[in-house]
């Protein structure tokens, strides 16, 4: 959603982040996460696939979200605030299309005292770390059409033994 409107984008396969025609954030949230009962998470990846825009790929901010949001009724005026947990992300080149965020200590919360991920996932927001400049890119959403190129987390966990990796999930 861009500055400041009521408009829902709810159903578009996909979402803008950057400046066009105002300030865009995207905001995602995968509710169907895998049960881990004995499990230790290790490692959780956000892929998020570019699709449009000036393909300049500039950084982005990845932010856990605080409040509960629905995709069919979020708008700019009411969308939830970010935690103030800023999760990490790297600069990609515009040939990989493609961002990766580590974001291992969003899924570690989301199943404290959970073996679903259900506790506070409210999602992630994705915006560019540089609001100021003119320029915007798009990810695919999970509404798009192709699977493959729709958000994805990967969670990476150890067996409740402690040996090696004894599972990888990844969630659309």
């Amino acid at each position: 959603s861009g500055t400041p409107n009521t408009v829902n984008n709810n159903g578009l396969e996909k979402l803008y982040i950057g400046n066009r025609s105002g300030k865009n954030y995207a905001f995602i949230r995968h509710i169907n996460m895998p049960t881990i009962n004995k499990g230790v998470i290790t490692y959780a990846k956000e892929t998020l696939y570019l699709n449009s825009g000036t393909s300049t790929a500039q950084n982005i901010s990845v932010y856990m979200v605080q409040s509960m949001w629905q995709s069919s009724s979020i708008t700019w005026n009411n969308m939830p605030k970010e935690s103030g947990m800023k999760l990490l992300a790297e600069n990609v080149a515009p040939y990989n299309l493609k961002y990766e965020v580590d974001i291992t200590n969003a899924v570690l919360t989301w199943y404290n005292g959970s073996n679903n991920g259900s506790n506070s996932n409210y999602g992630i927001m994705v915006r560019y770390y540089n609001q100021n400049i003119s320029d915007y890119n798009s990810i695919y959403s999970g509404d798009y059409s192709i699977e493959a190129s729709r958000p994805k987390i990967m969670v990476q966990y150890l067996d409740h033994s402690g040996g090696p990796p004894s599972g990888t999930y990844f969630i659309r």
